[in-house]
């Protein structure tokens, strides 16, 4: 659950987040979607930055605790970059340590 994990859709734009994670490998195939270890790291817009920031949180992103829930969901594009440099990330106070 510390490791957010990413769907890439069409256009390479985010198209769903989770922590939990998603179906089958089998069933992404049949509808052209990967998905990834994601990184979060954010560019925005200043006029993007401020729809964001006067929209309510959504259902999705409280019960997942991912803030990106909350564009996707109003219907704001997150594009993606994909690296292929595999990186560990600092999501738990362990990892910290």
């Amino acid at each position: 659950p510390n490791v957010v994990k990413c769907l890439r859709g069409d256009q390479n734009l985010a198209s769903d987040f989770s922590r939990v994670g998603f179906h089958t490998q089998n069933e992404l195939d049949k509808q052209d979607f990967y998905f990834f270890h994601h990184k979060g790291v954010y560019a925005y817009r200043y006029l993007s930055l401020q729809k964001f920031c006067e929209l309510p949180p959504s259902i999705r992103e409280g019960q997942e605790r991912l803030e990106q829930l909350r564009a996707i969901e109003s219907g704001m594009k997150v594009g993606l970059v994909i690296s292929r440099k595999v990186s560990k990330g600092i999501d738990t106070k362990e990892d910290l340590i």
